[in-house]
Order: C-alpha cells, then sequence, then structure tokens
C-alpha cells in the first residue's frame, strides 16, 4: 500500500526530497536487551505481523494462498513462542493476544484484543513496540532498518526517522565543504553532540572549541578563532545571547574568511557551527540577533526535533547511554512498568534527561535490573493506571517518607511485573507472602488490579 507523496521540508521553506507515508512497526526496547537498540518494519503490502520468541532477533516476510505476514523474533524469555498478532483489518490495525503468558499491553493496559493508533504504546513481555501507520519515508530508501547497523555512528546521528536520517547526511556533505552550520532545537535535544558529531564527520584535524555565547566578549572570540584557524571548529552555543559588540567582531570575522564555492576541493581552515534553542523561523525575528549575522552562520540550518517526538529512537538513545557506563551496561535490563515509565514521561528536558535519569537509575541498581523505583518520581508520575495505582485504591495513608515511597513504588512495579501473582511477588522481592501481604495493605493495594482481563 502506497502512502500519499509529500515534499520534504526542511522548516525554512527548503524542499529537500520526495517522500511518502508508509505504515511501519518499530521495535523501540528491547528491556531485557537494551542494548539491541531500536529497529523499524515496514507494513507495506502486510495483512499480519506474527510476533514471538526466537533464538535471536530477526525478521522473515511470508506469502501464502493471498495472505501476507511478517514474522518478527526476539531472544526475549518474556516473550510466548507465539505471543500476539497484528493485523490489517478494514483499514485499522489490530493487536491480539496468542494466550501468551505474560499478557500483551497497549498503553499500558492488559488487553485480548484492541485496536491501535499511531499513538499507542505495546508491551509484549519486556519488548515495546510502536505502531506509525504513516511514517513519512525518503523515497527510494530503505524500508527496513536494524538500529545494530548504526552502532558505528556518533550517537547524535543515530535515528530511525527516514527524514531525520536524510537531514544528518545532508549535513554531513555540507561539514565537509566548510559552510556554516546552524542547529536548533529545544534546550537538551543534544545540540553540542551533534555539534561534536558534525565536527569528527568533517575530517578537520583541529580541535573542536565550544563558545558559550552568553559570556562571549570580543577578546575571548578573537583567541578562540586564532586556536581553531588551523582546521578546527568554533561551536557557537545560542548565537542569540551574543552581545552587540560581539556579533559585530563575528561579521568581521567571517567576513575576512576566504570564500569557496560548495563544491571546492579547498574549504576554509575555521569551521563555524552554531546553535540555537529557538526556531529557525523565530531566530529570524530574535531582537538581540542581527539579521546580517544570522544570514552568515545559516549556511545550513539542521533542526532536532524533541525526545517526544522521536520515540521511534528510544532504543538507540538508551543503548548509546548506557555505553557510557561500560563496566554495568551488559548487565542492565528493565522491568515491564520501567519500560512503560520511558513512553509515558513526556521528557520535557529532552535527551539530557533521558541520560541523567537513566545513568543514576542504573547506579541505584542491584544487579542491574532497573525497577519503577529506580527512575526520577518526574519519569514515573504520569504511568497510567494500575501500573501506578490501582484506580479503586484509596491509600489509608500516602507514603510519609522517601523510604516508604520507594518501597509503594517497588510493590507495585513487582506486582505489574507479576500480574498480581503474589507468590511470584515474595519470590522476586525475596520476602515472605505475609510480608507482601502488609504492604498491600498499608497502602490499600489491591494485586487483583494488576491481572488484566482472564483467558477464555
Amino acid at each position: 500500500m502506497h502512502g500519499s507523496s509529500d515534499t520534504l521540508d526542511d522548516g525554512l521553506g527548503h524542499s529537500l526530497t520526495e517522500v511518502e507515508r508508509v505504515p511501519q512497526l518499530v521495535v523501540a526496547l528491547e528491556g531485557d536487551r537494551p542494548l539491541a537498540g531500536s529497529a523499524r518494519f515496514s507494513l507495506r503490502g502486510v495483512d499480519e505481523v506474527v510476533i514471538g520468541r526466537g533464538l535471536v532477533r530477526s525478521a522473515e516476510r511470508r506469502s501464502s494462498a493471498g495472505l501476507n505476514q511478517l514474522l518478527l523474533s526476539f531472544p526475549a524469555r518474556s516473550l510466548s513462542s507465539i505471543h500476539a498478532r497484528i493485523l490489517r483489518s478494514q483499514g485499522q490495525w489490530l493487536l491480539e493476544d496468542a494466550g501468551s503468558r505474560n499478557g500483551s499491553f497497549v498503553d499500558g493496559r492488559a488487553v485480548e484484543r484492541a485496536t491501535l493508533s499511531s499513538a499507542s504504546v505495546l508491551q509484549l513481555g519486556h519488548v515495546f513496540f510502536l505502531l506509525r501507520t504513516a511514517m513519512l519515508q525518503v523515497q527510494g530508501g530503505e524500508e527496513d532498518l536494524d538500529g545494530a547497523l548504526l552502532a558505528r555512528q556518533p550517537l547524535a546521528t543515530r535515528t530511525l526517522l527516514p527524514t531525520l536520517t536524510r537531514s544528518f547526511e545532508s549535513v554531513a556533505r555540507v561539514a565537509k565543504t566548510g559552510l556554516p552550520i546552524l542547529i536548533s532545537g529545544d534546550t537538551g535535544t543534544g545540540k553540542e553532540e551533534l555539534a561534536r558529531a558534525i565536527h569528527e564527520l568533517s575530517d578537520r584535524e583541529g580541535p573542536l572549541l565550544l563558545a558559550p555565547c552568553g559570556a562571549l566578549s570580543v577578546e575571548r572570540l578573537e583567541a578562540l578563532a586564532a586556536q581553531a584557524s588551523q582546521g578546527g571548529t568554533l561551536f557557537l552555543d545560542e548565537i542569540s545571547d551574543l552581545s552587540e559588540a560581539t556579533q559585530v567582531a563575528l561579521l568581521a570575522l567571517l567576513d575576512s574568511l576566504p570564500a569557496t564555492a560548495p563544491a571546492s576541493p579547498k574549504r576554509p581552515e575555521l569551521l563555524f557551527i552554531s546553535s540555537s534553542h529557538l526556531k529557525p523561523v523565530d531566530l529570524l525575528t530574535a531582537p538581540r540577533l542581527r539579521r546580517d549575522l544570522h544570514a552568515r552562520l545559516s549556511g545550513y540550518v539542521v533542526s532536532l526535533p524533541r525526545l517526544s517526538e522521536r520515540l521511534e529512537d528510544m532504543g538507540n538513545l538508551v543503548s548509546g547511554i548506557l555505553q557510557c557506563s561500560p563496566e554495568l551496561a551488559h548487565a542492565v535490563r528493565f522491568t515491564a512498568s520501567a519500560g512503560t515509565a520511558l513512553f509515558t514521561h513526556d521528557w520535557p528536558l529532552n535527551v539530557r534527561e533521558l541520560k541523567n535519569a537513566l545513568l543514576s537509575s542504573v547506579t541505584l541498581t542491584e544487579g542491574g535490573v532497573v525497577h519503577l523505583a529506580h527512575l526520577p518520581v518526574s519519569v514515573t508520575s504520569r504511568l497510567p493506571q494500575p501500573l501506578s495505582q490501582p484506580q479503586s485504591a484509596t491509600s489509608e495513608r500516602s507514603p510519609r517518607s522517601d523510604e516508604e515511597r520507594r518501597l509503594q513504588a517497588v510493590l507495585i512495579s513487582s506486582l505489574a511485573e507479576h500480574r498480581g501473582n503474589v507468590a511470584a511477588v515474595s519470590r522476586a522481592l525475596d520476602k515472605a507472602p505475609m510480608q507482601v501481604h502488609r504492604w498491600m495493605k498499608r497502602f490499600n493495594i489491591d494485586p487483583g488490579e494488576y491481572r488484566g482481563p482472564k483467558k477464555t
């Protein structure tokens, strides 16, 4: 099924390439193997997706009797051999649990059968999926992509979003010409990390020097430019914060550089990369920024989306961040409720917030298992009921201390993990069943709220 054809716009009215809308299933995170990263699979022409356990992560396409199938397997003990099916029916996509041991969940709710939307988060065992019914796909590009193939790229440029991939490919080519590059994106989206990646991709031999514009004097600008002038890169962070005097000096510096054609093998000795939290269209009218300086620094503009707008890359980002702590990375896994929290939080501080949350939670774990209680409260506060608290429960009293809040969160996480099975919870927490019952009574938690619908 071919979607409608569109033209990709980079936010400044520049038509980049033709794109089309294609249904895609994204493997957003494997909770038991977070280093595996994300993957995406085209659902173009697919009638049924069968998901289950296998020896390795694999995808196979079959066609029989007019039925086109996509078979996905994962080496996850939390999955049943055939766990669930996703079916195309009358223009909609439906999830059907196949009698799995651990159940199927949509947006945190246990389901036997459910209609899916592009906003749905699917949890099968400890594997999380996103269905994108009309993902923008660059025409002629690869429709299936395993994030493991991106491992050699800088973390800042690893993405499953086809249009963002094309943007990163373009900026890498531009970097080799020496044309100034402007990075636009909200606070925490990774502008500095992308600047480092661009410097690396530009094959420049000199250093990358960071210049926070809010405190950048004329003298400091000139000193940094001199340091970077032998094949280096100067990163001007938040250019709308530059003082008037520094803007004048920067213009003079830019005017002194030799002009080169984009295709010329000779490139300027100094590459300028600048950034702003403002959108490109808003930066044009920023009151403190000179329009002539903006024009000089905007040789090529790349915009970074918010983390909430690129949840498809959650697995890639989690994998890259965990590898910052290699001594812990290979032992880390996420419980079902902790994984759900990563997809329900809106991440107002973007990738920076995700990095802080992951590294702090991994430090708190025992044996590398990240439970709900290990994540910051700000991340877990938007969990859907009943994962955060059963709707029918009204606590006898709220937890009075941080220790009690952690205890309640661990109990809820384990009840969700084991679908309300108190015996399994007591084994997981290494506590007597009577103690688990006491805790549930203290917080007025009904384990039945976590069991989901009965199998028929």
